[in-house]
């Protein structure tokens, strides 16, 4: 019997002793239990607060009871212990942690249900409850603790005195005399409510009287008006930006400016095309040189949209001189490029005859001997023979200009050199008393320099014109 109490009693110490080692850690000594061999409680301590405190039962360390939730823990800077384990303290995590100042902690961040989110109570006294408005009533804390909130008061009676010249009025304070149904000295209007826009505003004032006070700056909700027997503003529909044709695409609404659109233009030409209908004038919607009103160009192309190709070419007149000028009644012919062959008028001229664009004006454009290319409106020398049998007119202007038009001169005038002594200068012209003829020869007078001597001479010079 005294043996099989023994072997009892001893097995039990035996299941103890393995079920004390149930700590995660290993090894020996003073590690927190896991079977590690003892002989005090000392031995087995692991320093870990969180996980209770080893003891040591028949040479063997057994694990701790884990400390309760919310005990503070120093493995870290604000430690609480939680499941066993030291974890950091945060506000909302359901412990409070009087070591960082928490008040309360219910595990949410709600506001005014007690403890808010940053842990501190909802309320501990009345005044923790005010919000400084005397009309809504005088606010109360209710409850203790973390469970203590804010209940509202009751509105104090319409007119109650709350500030100067102040009165109370659906639990707001405002000026005496506004808001009570009475149109008052100073007061536009007085409807008895706060309401904005109904026609009278809370400060006792039309809500308009004129339709600039109503527009918001959006042309794009329609123009506001105010109507002035309710002296509230309208509210108009907004505007409908459809093309305003088919040739338009609409590109919506800006505030400033309303409706936009652009015009459907392949080539960017500004013209619409004619399939899109009556709006469209472009016959070639993919070539910006074709539209109704183009240039006609020498291309082959319909440019204008007239059904015609490249009508009011350019107009080639005969030049027999090959000088770019033709004669006034020149034979033209009308071409994109200049014709390759030679002008009737011209075949019997001796020169390589050719045609040329520019139309003859008479004095101006015109050539005046189309058999003779030195003589055209470009000549400027001047000529003492004429170009044909008696006319002096080399650049066809009309007239003939006397290259030297001064007469009378004395042959025996003053003759001066200059300081340097090397210009010679004195009156110059024909010593009769008129400039001779185109091609007539006359006596002139004129000072010269003559073996480094300024004299005046007199010579017979035939007179030059063009």
């Amino acid at each position: 019997m005294k043996h099989f109490i023994y072997t009892s009693l001893l097995s039990f110490l035996l299941v103890l002793a393995v079920g004390c080692g149930g700590d995660s850690t290993s090894g020996s000594g003073a590690d927190g239990g896991g079977g590690a061999s003892c002989s005090t409680d000392m031995d087995c301590d692991d320093g870990v607060v969180c996980n209770g405190t080893e003891s040591c039962v028949l040479s063997l360390c057994g694990p701790g009871e884990d400390a309760a939730d919310g005990t503070s823990c120093t493995e870290l800077a604000d430690g609480l212990c939680i499941g066993g384990l030291c974890a950091n303290s945060v506000c909302g995590d359901g412990y409070q942690d009087a070591d960082a100042a928490e008040e309360c902690d219910d595990g949410n961040l709600d506001a005014g249900d007690g403890c808010e989110p940053d842990c501190t109570l909802t309320c501990s006294s009345d005044t923790d409850c005010d919000d400084g408005n005397p009309c809504n009533g005088a606010e109360q804390c209710e409850g203790t603790g973390a469970t203590a909130t804010c209940a509202a008061g009751t509105d104090m009676a319409d007119g109650t005195p709350c500030g100067m010249e102040q009165a109370c009025r659906g639990g707001a304070c405002i000026s005496i005399g506004c808001g009570d149904g009475t149109v008052d000295p100073g007061e536009q209007c007085d409807d008895g409510n706060m309401v904005e826009g109904d026609g009278c505003d809370s400060d006792c004032s039309w809500s308009c009287s004129a339709d600039d006070e109503c527009d918001d700056g959006d042309v794009c909700n329609g123009t506001e008006t105010c109507d002035i027997a309710s002296h509230t503003c309208n509210d108009p529909a907004d505007l409908d930006c459809t093309a305003s044709d088919a040739c338009h695409m609409s590109t919506g609404c800006d505030s400033m400016l309303g409706c936009q659109e652009v015009l459907i233009d392949g080539d960017m030409d500004g013209h619409a095309a004619l399939s899109l209908g009556a709006c469209g004038d472009d016959c070639n919607d993919s070539d910006d040189t074709i539209y109704d009103g183009a240039a006609e160009l020498c291309d082959g192309e319909d440019n204008d949209c007239d059904t015609a190709v490249d009508e009011g070419n350019p107009v080639w007149h005969a030049d027999c001189d090959s000088d770019g000028y033709g004669p006034l009644g020149a034979t033209s012919v009308v071409a994109c490029t200049m014709p390759t062959t030679t002008p009737r008028s011209c075949r019997f001229s001796s020169t390589s005859s050719q045609w040329t664009s520019r139309v003859p004006v008479l004095n101006s454009t015109a050539d005046c001997n189309d058999g003779a290319n030195s003589v055209n409106p470009t000549h400027t020398d001047f000529e003492t023979s004429p170009h044909d049998s008696s006319s002096y007119d080399w650049n066809c202007n009309g007239t003939e200009e006397k290259e030297v038009t001064a007469a009378g001169v004395s042959t025996d005038g003053l003759c001066v050199t200059d300081i340097f002594g090397s210009r010679c200068t004195g009156a110059a012209g024909w010593s009769n008393r008129s400039a001779p003829a185109c091609g007539s020869g006359s006596s002139y007078s004129s000072c010269s320099n003559l073996s480094g001597r300024c004299l005046r001479t007199a010579f017979s010079r035939i007179q030059a014109c063009r």
